[in-house]
Parts: C-alpha cells; structure tokens; sequence
C-alpha cells in the first residue's frame, strides 16, 4: 500500500485515514506509529509558526525520514544489547512509516545524479565533499539512504 501521491492531499491526510483503517483492523503497531507520526508533525508544525500552521509536503517528508532514522538506530542499539524482539518491534514500526516516503531511486539513478552534480559542481577531491552531498541530499531529496549517498560520494571523490 504506497501512499504518496494517492488520491488525498497531504501525508497529514493520509495519516488520518491510516489511522482509521488501523483501528478498524485492531492493528495497533500501525495505529501507534502513525500516532506518533500525527505528533511529530503537529509538534514540528507548531515550532515553524504556531498552531494552526500546515507544513510543505517537503517539510512533512523530513518529519516522516527523522522517525525512519530514530527507529533505525533504536533498532540497531536494541540488536547490540541482544534484544531482537523490541528490534523487531521498531522494523515493523519503519516498514509503516516508509509508505509514506517517495520510491527509492535505484543505484544507477543515483549514480547518474551524481555524475551530473560532479560536472556541475567541478568536484573532484574530498574537500568537495560538503558541496557535492548537499545538492545531491536536494536532487534526491530523501529517496536515497542518506548513509549510503556519502558512500557513493566518498567513493567518487577520492
């Protein structure tokens, strides 16, 4: 079930009706997640300008990527410390969250971006780093893992 760019407005919208399909189907990690999901962003609204105020899709995008990424390392640290039930608890919770997130690009998308981004920018050494990942972060804008968008970079540059 992918939900960007369906019939409703606004991942805030989606989020709505999420919710309700959850507690019709008694699914209560989907219904906490989103839970969850609905307070970052209302909590990320009200720092931007107040209550009352509705985010960009771009803005909701990085709301929805910072909870992917906080379960990915509660995950990670639950797995170290040999707690792989509560691991599995957070995975379930990312698998909810990244219908919400734009189709990943493959390696050979990112790749071409990235071609692109070098002879734009003339990089060509590891202090090009900075410059080169952050209009790659623009031009992919979260659709490629942001860990392994410095590796393809690194690896380019050096």
């Amino acid at each position: 079930m992918r939900l960007v760019n369906g019939d409703m407005n606004t991942i805030s919208d989606q989020i709505m009706e999420g919710m309700k399909t959850a507690m019709k189907a008694k699914d209560s990690v989907t219904l906490n997640t989103l839970r969850a999901l609905k307070t970052a962003l209302t909590n990320t609204a009200i720092a931007k300008g107040g209550l009352g105020t509705r985010l960009e899709e771009a803005e909701e995008l990085a709301v929805v990527r910072k909870q992917i990424k906080q379960r990915e390392d509660s995950a990670e640290q639950f797995r170290a410390a040999g707690r792989p039930e509560l691991a599995e608890k957070e995975e379930a919770e990312i698998t909810v969250l990244k219908q919400f997130m734009p189709a990943e690009l493959t390696a050979e998308e990112t790749a071409a971006i990235l071609e692109t981004v070098m002879k734009e920018t003339g990089a060509s050494a590891k202090k090009d780093m900075g410059q080169v990942m952050k209009l790659m972060q623009e031009r992919t804008a979260g659709r490629v893992n942001g860990k392994e968008l410095a590796r393809m970079v690194s690896a380019r540059l050096s």
